[in-house]
């Protein structure tokens, strides 16, 4: 059950840390644009504080955020990330044809999630309705 549960886990520790810190002025202006956009279950594997200060529109609507403030938690972490780094590195996205795209996660991202099967269930729910797949890493 531990390994089947392995990703959940992960999601539960704290990553606050991860969070950017915003003056009191801007902490209010940014929960009224996230409850505006209803994002604000967004922020357990994704840093929206950051997203929100770099551009206040990009939390609007439903859409897809850029990599580059996810969480090392998020199942699709990446090397995009600014939270990725040489010890806790993201993995990477690959363009395909029609505008198509590959995740090749890193192996401490499929060890973190529990092992191979609980990551792809994690993928799926991720990226669900999205253009995208994923390759197990060289050497796994």
């Amino acid at each position: 059950m531990l390994v089947f549960y392995g990703f959940l886990l992960i999601r539960l520790i704290n990553m606050s840390k991860y969070d950017t810190q915003l003056t009191p002025l801007q902490e209010a202006q940014y929960k009224l644009a996230a409850s505006n956009a209803r994002r604000t279950k967004d922020t357990a594997d994704y840093d929206l504080r950051g997203a929100w200060l770099k551009d206040p529109k990009s939390i609007g609507g439903k859409g897809h955020l850029t990599d580059e403030f996810k969480k090392p938690n998020h199942p699709t972490f990446s090397k995009d990330s600014k939270y990725s780094t040489p010890d806790n590195m993201g993995g990477s996205w690959t363009a395909g044809k029609k505008g198509s795209y590959t995740f090749t996660p890193s192996k401490r991202q499929i060890s973190r999630a529990g092992g191979l099967a609980p990551f792809k269930k994690a993928f799926n729910k991720s990226e669900q309705g999205q253009n995208s797949g994923f390759v197990i890493p060289p050497s796994y």
